[in-house]
């Protein structure tokens, strides 16, 4: 789910260009006999991502233990689900956001009990419950194409088109390592 102009970029590197260390939770939870995940459309604001849909999370704080606790921490704020209600199941790949400079640890977790939201209304425009069967489905994978005013700069990008939301960019690449894994 990479553009084709993306390059991998190692840890080392990214922190050494002052990357800002951040962390996303993919909540898993049961619904009605099926596994669902969630996702977040971001409020309208001044920044890089704004509007985006994307996983619970963000910026690793100073009083943050770890980037575990990053995840938990934000998917709490963010969505108000308690982080003793969650766990955590297996760490992703990280991956480098090259266009506001974070650097992002995925973490893959299961919500214990019944699912139960409240959206932090500054950040979380909307939360969007998602079946993971319709990430699945090949029939919502496709390519959009976007276009940075900033750099003038158009270009293609694989999606995912799930409950009419276009996911693309740093939480396409995520959910594609996520549903690879799922598929085995």
């Amino acid at each position: 789910m990479s553009p084709p102009f993306r390059r991998e970029i190692k840890i080392e590197e990214a922190l050494n260009n002052g990357a800002i260390e951040s962390a996303v939770l993919i909540l898993l939870y049961e619904k009605n006999s099926e596994m669902y995940i969630i996702l977040t459309e971001r409020t309208v604001y001044a920044g890089k991502h704004s509007g985006q849909i994307s996983l619970p999370g963000g910026k690793k704080d100073v009083s943050d233990i770890n980037l575990e606790q990053t995840a938990l921490r934000e998917t709490f704020e963010e969505i108000g689900v308690d982080y003793q209600d969650v766990e955590i199941i297996s760490a992703l790949s990280h991956l480098y956001i090259p266009v506001s400079n974070f650097l992002v640890f995925p973490f893959v977790a299961k919500l214990k009990g019944n699912p139960s939201f409240i959206r932090e209304e500054k950040e979380v425009n909307k939360i969007l419950e998602v079946k993971i069967n319709e990430l699945l489905n090949e029939k919502n994978v496709g390519e959009k194409e976007f276009y940075y005013k900033e750099s003038d700069i158009r270009f293609n990008a694989p999606t995912y088109t799930v409950n009419g939301v276009v996911v693309w960019g740093a939480t396409a690449m995520i959910l594609s390592e996520f549903l690879e894994i799922v598929k085995k």
